[in-house]
């Protein structure tokens, strides 16, 4: 099969794609793979959003043509939506740290119901690779029978659904019997001298595999092995058995089965070949010498077109090829689509293409190169010049651009608190920071730091430094006086001395792109690829804190090895931890939202970095699982969710107690709750399974549908998108529901307490809630409590108002509750004085936020605390707004900060405008006759700022009043007469944090 002209290769170069597999394989044995160990119970921690988090391997196509399907090294299984790429369900495996769990390659069953996915599927604990088996529509997994004593590398099913191949990285081709689950001696073929790459059946049944020992493999439909031969050698085989030719890459059928077409992971060309005669019909070449491989072809859907790509080592985009199969004289196109590596492609009906990168990323383009959808994640990517990575002496603060290398330098202090801890660089900080030290250290690293690393010699002042053979350097950093050098690999992060011993590893789930040693010598930093920072103690090498940042949004989230965190409104959506309960069952995914109340603990992450703590971090996983393991999250499943004729949608709901009763369910649809509260009740017990059965409207457009089940100190939660078939109406209108809350008068504080602009806001506010023109509800009802009504805002009013709501408000409802009084924190919960508000309790919460602490519950009972509040409106259904104009002077005469209330509102999902952000004051001005934020927020709500038409959102009200609550305290602050005077006087920046679907709700129609 050796074609004219073409010659042995001189170099074997490895395509990356190939290259994980045995640097997966090095790492398995240097952890002790291969003999069997008890799988790990601890949390695993895991970063957590709508995409991959470490190379996609795999992608595939449900045969219905609906979904897409891909596999990955960060050890989930995604299902997509085809049309848009929408997220629809995350499948994870049991693992550990290290390779365990990750996924190489998966198989679709005919009926598109389920999916077999394999990889480092059980070698961890059995020494066994095993099948996974996941229904899609529920996410249940189970095992098949058969299992294997080495990596999986490939899986295909036959066009009946019968039949499984399996290609193993040692062992060969194996089938399994599908009705069965075993593996079918008679059908195996272990004549392979190296791995098998991948496996192909074709539209008749015919199975070709391609193998790393350089040779083409056919089967009959019988399993009887029809063909075998090797496309390119540097010389003769050995022997009849063994092969000795160029590693080989994937391999297609066209559609018509008349066609085979491979790839080469050693050099850049494809190959098509006739199956009828066995006669290699066209070779395609690329003469881009930085096209080092061309390793992955596949047929277009009608066949007359073949795609390929394969490993390029340009700076620019990476190159999709396309070849006229009928035109052979003309040559083949290019086309610069990919931002990154290729890893599959998916030709669809009608000429989209979808393909998958290592970045991760999953693309749809059009025919001619047009992107119809994209996702990528969300965290920084930190393929960046080592010089930007910068870190303090101390090892707390961290610069970095978020946004691609182009854009500017953020710093990151994720101890400083959630208004301080991410801001753009200013320059007197930078000139505070220093990047990885290697002019001046005292040892340096001779070793190249790319992927392709592992093929040079690595050593440390000339010393080698002992590390796997396909472990590539990616990072180094030394220190100008300790003899130490922090060096970052494929895989790990590592400290090592100036004999180039190891002094400590620890394993990371991508690269470790930077590293930092910090100035004083305490500190490791990585930046990993997996959009995560980490700090190591450089004595004892134990990671003691680590962050995510998101790329775009002001959020972040850091936590510590026993789960306690702090983190930013909304980051804690982005971090969970992954909890095997078996090796034949999928694992518990919990994040750390769930466990906002028991672990959000900005006072101990504070200290985590302080002398001291390593050892306190040491026990910290252990910590952690008693912690999760008592909280007895209720396992949820959304079985099904089908739009029904009404534009409505039907679920179907599995419940499972786990340790303790769940009482409650809550199902959202994009964000909104969309259960009356009298229809949240449930009774499931401590050890017992429901099948639950709903029908809810659909409050939003995409149709992403979570549901809640809680028991009384824990949440699980489960969440899918709708087939969303066809276009969904818009929802009905439904009622505005107000509730105004102006504490002015405090019976029981003195006098001097008494917040007389509070009354007048309230009275105000309401009379111009009242006079919204009509059109955007069917209704409007105002509750006003304040003390010259009959319902003055106490404590018990307030929340017997709330509580009638839940009553009467339906989905389709808007709630709106402002609030306007004095407003305290301590260090874990803020508290709103009402009007029977006692001193004592007061005083207590005022002396505990002095030392840092927290007051135990139910200390300040006579004090509203933003958690009863935002219990008081979670069971409430539709769109939720809490508008606070709280954060008055308290009585220690400081800015009393909102944040946990507000964080605390964003994890149930309520919109939440705060007249202040941080340690600002919220100011009243005698001249408006009212607090600034609520006269500007009447100016915005009778259209005097802001819009003058179209539809008032709460995005539309918050736009027009934030800056004009800027411009009012700094006019009030140039008016002031003294220097000392101007000094007392802002700044004052309102807040709002809300999802989409809230910040689009809309409390007055269009004029």
């Amino acid at each position: 099969m050796k074609p004219p002209g073409v010659t042995s290769a001189q170099a074997r170069l490895r395509c990356f794609l190939w290259q994980l597999a045995s640097l997966a394989q090095a790492l398995f044995f240097a952890l002790g793979g291969g003999s069997a160990v008890a799988q790990a119970t601890w949390p695993q921690p895991r970063v957590a959003y709508d995409m991959h988090s470490a190379r996609i391997n795999q992608i595939r196509a449900t045969p219905d043509g609906t979904r897409v399907l891909s596999v990955s090294e960060d050890k989930t299984v995604r299902v997509w939506r085809l049309s848009d790429l929408a997220l629809l369900r995350t499948l994870r495996t049991p693992s550990e740290p290290g390779p365990e769990g990750a996924v190489r390659a998966l198989a679709t069953a005919p009926d598109s119901q389920s999916v077999i996915v394999g990889g480092w599927t059980g070698l961890a604990w059995s020494g066994q690779a095993h099948l996974y088996r996941f229904v899609l529509a529920t996410g249940r997994m189970s095992v098949l029978p058969a299992s294997f004593g080495s990596l999986i590398q490939a899986l295909g099913i036959s066009p009946d659904g019968r039949w499984l191949a399996v290609g193993l990285e040692r062992g060969g081709l194996r089938v399994v019997d599908l009705r069965t689950g075993e593996a079918v001696a008679e059908r195996a073929d272990q004549e392979y001298a190296d791995a098998v790459r991948f496996v192909e059946f074709g539209p008749e049944g015919t199975l070709a595999t391609t193998s790393q020992d350089g040779c083409l493999r056919l089967y009959a439909p019988d399993g009887r092995r029809t063909f075998r031969n090797q496309y390119f050698a540097a010389g003769p085989p050995a022997s009849g058995v063994v092969c000795t030719g160029s590693a080989m890459g994937g391999v297609r059928f066209s559609p018509d089965g008349q066609r085979l077409a491979w790839g080469q992971n050693e050099r850049a060309e494809v190959v098509v070949m006739r199956l009828v005669d066995q006669v290699i019909e066209r070779v395609i070449g690329s003469a881009d010498r930085q096209q080092r491989s061309l390793c992955c072809p596949i047929f277009t859907a009608d066949g007359s077109q073949l795609l390929y790509h394969g490993a390029f080592e340009g700076q620019g985009p990476t190159p999709l090829y396309r070849a006229d199969l009928n035109a052979t004289d003309r040559p083949p196109q290019r086309l610069d689509v990919g931002r990154q590596r290729f890893t599959n492609l998916l030709p669809l009906p009608g000429g989209d293409i979808v393909f998958s990168t290592d970045a991760p990323s999953l693309v749809r383009i059009s025919e001619e190169g047009k992107v119809q959808a994209r996702v990528e994640p969300p965290n920084v990517d930190f393929r960046f010049d080592t010089a930007r990575f910068r870190l303090s002496a101390d090892g707390l603060r961290l610069a970095l651009p978020r946004d691609g290398s182009s854009s500017a330098d953020w710093m990151f202090n994720p101890l400083a608190g959630p208004s301080g801890a991410l801001k753009p660089l200013a320059s007197v900080d930078a000139a505070r920071l220093a990047p990885a030290l290697r002019q001046g250290s005292r040892l340096a690293l001779q070793a190249g730091l790319d992927e392709f690393s592992h093929l040079q010699p690595r050593s440390i002042n000339g010393h080698p430094l002992p590390l796997q053979p396909n472990q590539a350097t990616r990072s180094w950093a030394g220190h100008a006086t300790l003899p130490v050098l922090a060096v970052g690999t494929q895989w790990s992060v590592l400290l090592a001395d100036a004999q180039a011993r190891v002094l400590w590893q620890q394993f990371l789930p991508a690269p470790a792109l930077h590293v930092v040693l910090s100035g004083d010598g305490r500190w490791v930093v990585a930046a990993v690829g997996d959009g995560t920072l980490r700090w190591y103690a450089r004595e004892s090498g134990q990671e003691v804190l680590a962050a995510f940042v998101h790329q775009r949004l002001p959020e972040w989230v850091a936590w510590r090895p026993d789960g306690f965190y702090t983190a930013s409104t909304l980051g804690d959506q982005f971090f969970g931890w992954q909890r095997n309960r078996g090796a034949d069952r999928e694992p518990d995914f919990l994040r750390a939202v769930q466990f906002e109340r028991q672990l959000f603990r900005p006072d101990l992450v504070a200290a985590a970095l302080r002398p001291g703590t390593v050892a306190t971090a040491a026990g910290g996983a252990e910590a952690l699982a008693r912690t999760l393991q008592a909280a007895g999250v209720p396992r949820v499943q959304l079985a099904s969710v089908r739009e029904t004729t009404r534009g409505t949608l039907a679920l179907t709901v599995l419940v499972e107690g786990n340790g303790r009763a769940v009482r409650e369910l809550g199902i959202f649809v994009d964000g909104l709750p969309a259960l009356p509260a009298a229809a949240r009740a449930v009774q499931v017990a401590a050890d017992g399974r429901a099948e639950l059965r709903y029908e809810v409207p659909r409050l939003g457009p995409a149709g992403r549908v979570r549901v809640e089940a809680e028991t009384a100190v824990s949440i699980g939660h489960d969440e899918t998108q709708a087939d969303q078939r066809g276009v969904a109406a818009a929802p009905p209108p439904g009622r505005l529901w107000l509730v105004v809350v102006g504490s002015s008068v405090f019976d029981q504080l003195g006098p001097d307490s008494a917040l007389p602009g509070a009354l007048n806001d309230a009275t105000a506010l309401a009379r111009t809630l009242a006079e919204l023109p009509p059109g955007a509800h069917t209704g409007t009802e105002l509750q006003l409590l304040h003390a010259g009504t009959a319902r003055p805002p106490t404590k018990a009013n307030i929340l017997a108002a709330l509580a009638g709501l839940a009553q009467r408000v339906q989905p389709a409802d808007t709630v709106l509750v402002f609030v306007a009084s004095h407003g305290m924190p301590d260090a874990g919960e803020y508290y709103i004085l009402v009007q029977d508000s006692t001193a004592d309790d007061a005083t207590r919460v005022d002396a505990a936020a002095r030392r840092g602490e927290r007051i135990a519950p139910g200390d300040a009972a006579s004090l509203m605390s933003g958690t009863e509040l935002v219990e008081a409106m979670r069971r409430l259904p539709g769109r939720r707004i809490v508008v606070l104009d709280t954060c008055y002077a308290g009585l220690a005469g400081t800015g009393a900060d909102p944040f946990v209330l507000i964080k605390r509102s964003a994890s149930a999902q309520l919109a939440v405008v705060s007249a202040a952000s941080g340690d600002e004051l919220s100011l009243e001005s005698a001249e408006l006759g009212h607090g600034i934020f609520t006269y500007m927020l009447m100016k915005a709500l009778r259209r005097e700022i802001g819009p003058a038409s179209g539809p008032l959102t709460v995005r539309a009200l918050f736009d027009a009043v934030q800056p004009a609550v800027v411009a009012e305290v700094a006019r009030l602050r140039q008016a002031q007469t003294t220097p000392a005077a101007r000094a007392r006087i802002g700044p004052q920046t309102p807040v709002m944090t809300a999802i989409p679907a809230l910040e689009q709700a809309v409390l007055a129609a269009q004029r």
